[in-house]
């Protein structure tokens, strides 16, 4: 039992002491926190230097040790700050430690306590009361609640949680309790959490967070393991109960609804195409798919079928505001470049792939002017790179148009967009033999060859021309030519959306210029046959894979950017699944049975 009178009965006196010869008790430190600086600057001044009531000390703990300050160490500290070089202090003779211990913890009995030192206080009497069965007269919670003040009852549920959750990883709740963060209801309830089989895993991150947003933990009880607190979007969902502000039937339908959600999200989920640690190719049974340089990637081991078309447009981003990506080494040297020579430099990139090209195969180049000659405000790029496609024996055979009817900004910080159109020129090495798909043709009854028609045949401004107005024509025409009445150019128009991206993860790249599939397929249609195969040198995140694919194409991609990479190698896997399940292959080889025969 504690002698209430120890230090009554003991003998107490002014000193002076060197600061030097001073230090901080151990428990004191252990028991409180250190006093804010500044807490005691202006009482200290207004008392002449000294404060009304001196820091207290006891003897060295060994021989030529230092006095140890058991009270008013904050007050030490302050003086020490303001240049004080000896202090005045009150002396106790003691050397029992257990004494000791007593005596700070009575010195800081007026000290505003933080959550931390009323537990520990609480602890310190608790130790010193421990239970003890069987003595008359002992009452152990009397005996606590008259050192701390707290009601008996309160005392019992205060031990009742320090055993329950002193020491464990739920430590911090009985803290909060003391600080007065929690309630003690609330820190009871907590045990109760704890206890309850039917409740999910409780993590000190979740406890913090119920604290946080003021939760009631029966609630948690009452919530079991429907929902998971783990999960950030479904806390956020279950706040409202856990926090009484909705009925149980109000959380039910909201479980309910969260149910059907999840099992989207697994679908979803267990859909994904799975994708192996990827080599430098990927090769499946209708395509191979290259991460590379076209510039500099060779063909030779993985191509062995001749293709009837190349398709891809040309490295654009030099000169503009893009910066460079890290396998452009030469990216200043590309940016300075004239139009005439980035046409040279195009035009043999696409001259490496002339000898994996049949002899009535085509090169497709989807491009626009883009090569602005310094400040000047024009550019000759594409009539350069028809020049310098044909001076390495790659003669134009066509040109045509794509319209595109939603110009989107490349980034968002970007003033221009991109460019509403670009040219498609198609070029081979064989002009008088070039492959052009027979089917690409409209033909309308059969006794039927020739048509009067309403048309344009004159651009002329001259009004006193009698050119225009009705024409006849051959039913025989191009199907492009018949997307729209009011031209007569062979135009391609379309939205410049992308459905290939939808196999896009949100944390993937977005590439910002894709060749939509209806393009990609108009040309494959009109330069190919089912079977061939067709190499895309820019393959990008791989639609004209996709268009190659669904109509009966083998086909080699080549991509510089892993990232597009990977995406392609999803699309390639779904793609040909898709082809399987559908039994695509076996329709368009009937198709072309029944084309023979007729």
């Amino acid at each position: 039992m504690v002698n209430n009178n120890l230090v009554g009965n003991l003998t107490k006196k002014p000193m002076i002491i060197a600061v030097d010869n001073l230090e901080e008790h151990p428990y004191h430190r252990e028991m409180y926190d250190p006093i804010q600086e500044g807490y005691f600057e202006e009482s200290i001044k207004r008392t002449n230097g000294k404060p009304v009531h001196s820091p207290v000390v006891v003897p060295p703990d060994k021989e030529g040790g230092c006095f140890r300050l058991v009270g008013g160490a904050g007050k030490a500290d302050e003086m020490i700050r303001n240049g004080a070089k000896e202090i005045e202090v009150i002396y106790i003779e003691m050397e029992d430690e257990n004494q000791i211990r007593n005596l700070i913890v009575d010195l800081n009995k007026q000290r505003v306590k933080k959550g931390r030192e009323e537990r520990n206080e609480f602890i310190h009497h608790g130790l010193n009361y421990p239970p003890k069965k069987g003595i008359k007269n002992y009452n152990r919670l009397e005996m606590i609640s008259k050192e701390t003040g707290y009601p008996e009852e309160r005392v019992k549920k205060l031990l009742r949680l320090e055993t329950e959750l002193g020491g464990t990883i739920h430590d911090s709740v009985v803290t909060k309790v003391f600080g007065g963060e929690l309630s003690l209801l609330q820190g009871l309830k907590f045990c109760g959490l704890l206890r309850n089989e039917t409740t999910q895993s409780i993590t000190p991150e979740i406890v913090e967070k119920l604290i946080d947003y003021g939760c009631d933990f029966e609630r948690v009880i009452d919530l079991g393991d429907k929902m998971d607190l783990t999960n950030n979007s479904e806390f956020e969902i279950a706040v409202p109960f856990l926090k009484n502000e909705i009925t149980v039937e109000d959380i039910s339908d909201t479980i309910k609804q969260l149910d059907k959600t999840k099992g989207v999200i697994n679908l979803y989920e267990n859909g994904k195409t799975p994708i192996k640690e990827l080599n430098k190719e990927y090769i499946s049974e209708n395509s191979i798919i290259i991460n590379g340089d076209s510039g500099t990637v060779d063909l030779r081991s993985l191509v062995h079928k001749m293709a009837r078309m190349v398709v891809g447009s040309c490295e654009y981003g030099y000169g503009t505001k893009r910066k460079p990506r890290p396998w452009e080494i030469n990216h200043e040297e590309l940016s300075n470049m004239s139009a005439q020579e980035f046409a040279q430099y195009v035009a043999m990139i696409y001259f490496r792939y002339l000898p994996y090209l049949t002899k009535d195969g085509s090169i497709y180049l989807i491009v626009y002017d883009y090569k602005v000659e310094g400040n000047k405000q024009y550019s000759c790029f594409t009539e350069h790179l028809v020049i310098e496609m044909m001076k390495l024996g790659m003669f134009l055979v066509g040109r045509k148009l794509w319209v595109k009817t939603n110009p989107l900004r490349r980034q968002y910080s970007y003033k221009d967009s991109v460019e509403g159109y670009e040219f498609i020129y198609r070029f081979s090495a064989n002009p008088d033999d070039c492959y052009t798909n027979p089917y690409m043709l409209m033909k309308e009854e059969a006794e039927t060859v020739f048509k009067l028609t309403e048309g344009c045949t004159n651009h002329s401004n001259n009004p006193e021309s009698n050119r225009g107005g009705k024409y006849i024509q051959s039913n025989a025409k191009k199907i492009l030519n018949t997307l729209d009445e009011n031209y007569c150019e062979q135009i391609i128009r379309g939205n410049t959306g992308n459905p290939g991206d939808y196999f896009r993860a949100v944390e993937e790249v977005k590439h910002s210029s894709t060749s939509p599939i209806y393009l990609t397929s108009t040309l494959i249609l009109e330069g190919s046959a089912p079977g061939d195969t067709i190499i895309d040198i820019w393959n990008g995140v791989g639609n004209s894979m996709i268009s190659s694919l669904l109509l009966g194409r083998k086909y080699v991609g080549i991509e510089i950017e892993e990232n597009y990479y990977n995406q392609t190698i999803k699309k390639v896997i779904e793609t040909e699944k898709l082809i399987k399940e559908n039994g695509i292959m076996e329709q368009l080889n009937e198709l072309q049975e029944s084309r023979k025969a007729a």
